[in-house]
């Protein structure tokens, strides 16, 4: 039998990618960080700016973002502190992952030979591991970085003493320690969360409840999808359900309620379901759409919660009413996939609806389950109307974070393309 193949170690390709995009002015706020630090490691932002042009240097800091510092709260004075992931993202970095890992193997032989260990000492890991300054010192900041989990109190430096974690006994079992370190310190990893505490407590709130927002979501819709409710009469279900299939392509997900409810379901409250949580509405305009019990209730349903109708003319009927006033495609003669692209442009460009298909085709090349998949999410990024800084950096972190994405050129170059537009 053929053995498996190694399993491939994500945490090294995700460090060094990290690495890679920082600057040479970042990396000289990260060594200015750890060498400036207290006993805290907290560096007041008068230090850290200190001859040196401050927007630009404020720039620099919060392009590493809030995975690798963040801003101390507590004290009076504005001040920052680096993170583990910033000290090992530094240009020291591999010698601190590196000495992190030896202390860490370390301590768990200890408490193999001896259960009833309770601290390692400065003197000991300096007798046994022959580690000396200044990486000896850089043992005791390090793993109160990684606090709690890799830490359980002590007494810093000079001559150091750092208590035996609470869980040693949950690492026997670790094979390969500078992997284990690199994976903690990429837990949680997001590279679109902003350094200053204010603005980290707003993002963290609305990530929050964007979450909240997708949990009470009806099942039907397609999870980080743009979605669309697609009004129509019985009598034109196909043409319906074919759309939806085609809309699927641009990250959208579509409503057809002759598909999408379940027979066990209530068919109104199934549909009220749908229309209170649509983002927009496509309405197939047919000779019979008016004649419809349901049609323009729907549309003026969706309407009265002041999002946007798109009308789709399948024949010669014209949009009326109110419908009249809003967005229009002419769908004679087309195809569904040709009909899908004309209505996300028309939803990419919609100021309503922008931001949110962009968060969605974001998502959607984010989640590309193949590198052609990776290729045409990209292009898609250059049809957006809307960007903002979170946006971009979450499409930057898809290139360390997705094997297809980081294995194909072509698509990192069409995504930084769309990002120049913006000039991101």
């Amino acid at each position: 039998m053929t053995p498996e193949p190694p399993e491939e170690d994500q945490s090294a390709i995700v460090m060094e990618a990290i690495r890679a995009r920082i600057t040479p002015e970042q990396h000289g706020l990260l060594c200015r960080l750890w060498d400036g630090g207290d006993h805290l490691g907290w560096v007041t932002a008068k230090a850290l700016l200190h001859r040196r042009p401050p927007a630009e240097t404020r720039r620099a800091l919060e392009g590493l973002g809030g995975s690798l510092v963040t801003e101390a709260t507590g004290g009076m004075d504005e001040s920052y502190v680096l993170r583990l992931l910033g000290a090992l993202a530094s240009e020291r970095g591999r010698a601190f992952e590196d000495v992190l890992a030896r202390y860490l193997a370390y301590s768990v032989k200890r408490y193999e030979d001896d259960a009833g260990v309770k601290e390692i000492t400065q003197a000991e890991v300096e007798r046994d591991l022959g580690i000396t300054e200044p990486l000896l010192s850089a043992i005791y900041r390090l793993a109160m970085m990684a606090l709690p989990s890799l830490a359980n109190g002590g007494s810093g430096p000079p001559n150091w003493k750092l208590n035996v974690m609470r869980d040693i006994h949950d690492l026997t079992d670790v094979k390969d320690w500078h992997r284990f370190v690199r994976e903690h310190a990429l837990k949680g990893y997001d590279p679109a969360e902003p350094v200053r505490a204010a603005a980290r407590d707003q993002y963290l709130a609305r990530r929050q409840a964007s979450t909240q927002a997708r949990v009470d979501l009806p099942e039907f819709w397609l999870p980080n999808q743009f979605r669309v409710f697609i009004s129509h009469v019985a009598q034109h279900k196909a043409e319906a359900s074919a759309l939806q299939a085609a809309l699927h392509e641009f990250h959208v997900t579509g409503f057809v309620a002759h598909v999408d409810i379940e027979p066990t379901k209530e068919w109104e409250d199934e549909i009220l379901f749908a229309l209170r949580s649509a983002e927009a509405l496509v309405a197939l305009l047919t000779q019979d759409f008016h004649s419809s019990k349901w049609t323009d209730q729907e549309v003026g349903f969706v309407m009265g919660r002041a999002k946007l109708v798109v009308s789709v003319q399948l024949d010669d009927v014209a949009p009326y009413g109110f419908i009249g006033r809003g967005q229009a495609v002419n769908g004679k003669g087309r195809t569904p996939e040709q009909l899908a692209r004309s209505l996300f442009g028309a939803l990419a460009r919609h100021e309503t609806t922008r931001q949110s298909v962009a968060e969605a085709v974001v998502s959607g090349f984010a989640r590309s389950a193949m590198p052609s998949a990776a290729e045409e999410n990209a292009a898609m990024l250059g049809d957006l109307t809307y960007m903002d800084v979170e946006l971009a950096a979450q499409i930057r972190a898809a290139y360390v974070s997705n094997t297809h994405i980081r294995s194909s050129a072509a698509a990192r170059e069409r995504a930084e393309g769309a990002l120049r537009k913006w000039s991101l």
